[in-house]
């Protein structure tokens, strides 16, 4: 219960932030997909995929989840109050849930932000088909503000992440020997990370390199 509360602090502490930022810059609402940025506003977490998962944030009414039905049962962990949006297995039902959304948040005719590197074509069609003469923005100042200030849920987080790469790093260091391929390390490295109690969703996959290939930053095992 503990927890509960501490995490339902966190979230509402964002959002009066997310409130302020979005009236300083005179935006209405603020729309994120799947990705880092969402998990930050809910603390749940869905992967970028052909299916759209969407967030509505306006000030003063609830969050909306656009999602399929399937992932619903994933918001029942999430403790402030919540409008989900569910959508069956058919594509034929987005411009519905996508339309409800707008409507829950009175997205028409609204200044709307996004985050441009992260936004898809396939979102913002839909949200331009659902929401008449709203006017979509790039967001990326306030989200950088935002989340470039780290509270201290994140900072935990950090070092917590700190200890599993390094527990990880020295129990994989004794698989490195001549013989071995670059793919057979990155498989120790990825289960150690898993193992010392990292998300099995990497931010990238680890990067191992030898020889030449240890030249290129971004190598490819």
């Amino acid at each position: 219960m503990e927890l509960k509360e501490e995490f339902s602090t966190i979230l509402r502490e964002r959002h009066a932030r997310l409130a302020d930022e979005l009236q300083r810059a005179r935006l209405d609402a603020l729309v994120l997909n799947a990705g880092p940025s969402l998990t930050y506003f809910t603390g749940l977490d869905f992967h970028l995929s052909e299916r759209p998962v969407v967030g509505i944030f306006r000030p003063h009414l609830p969050a909306v989840l656009i999602l399929p039905d399937f992932e619903i049962g994933k918001t029942h962990v999430y403790p402030l109050e919540l409008q989900t949006i569910g959508y069956g297995e058919n594509p034929g039902g987005w411009p519905a849930a996508f339309k409800q959304g707008a409507l829950a948040t009175r997205l028409i005719s609204a200044r709307v932000g996004l985050e441009p590197t992260r936004f898809r074509f396939l979102e913002l069609r839909l949200l331009e088909d659902a929401a008449h003469d709203a006017g979509f923005v790039s967001a990326e100042g306030i989200i950088s503000r935002l989340r470039m200030v780290k509270d201290a849920a994140e900072l935990e987080d950090m070092h917590r992440a700190v200890q599993i790469a390094q527990q990880a790093l020295t129990a994989t260091l004794p698989e490195i020997r001549i013989g071995r391929s670059e793919k057979e390390i990155t498989a120790a490295l990825t289960l150690n990370l898993i193992r010392f109690g990292s998300s099995p969703e990497l931010p990238f996959n680890p990067i191992v390199a030898a020889g030449p290939n240890s030249a290129n930053p971004h190598a490819v095992p």
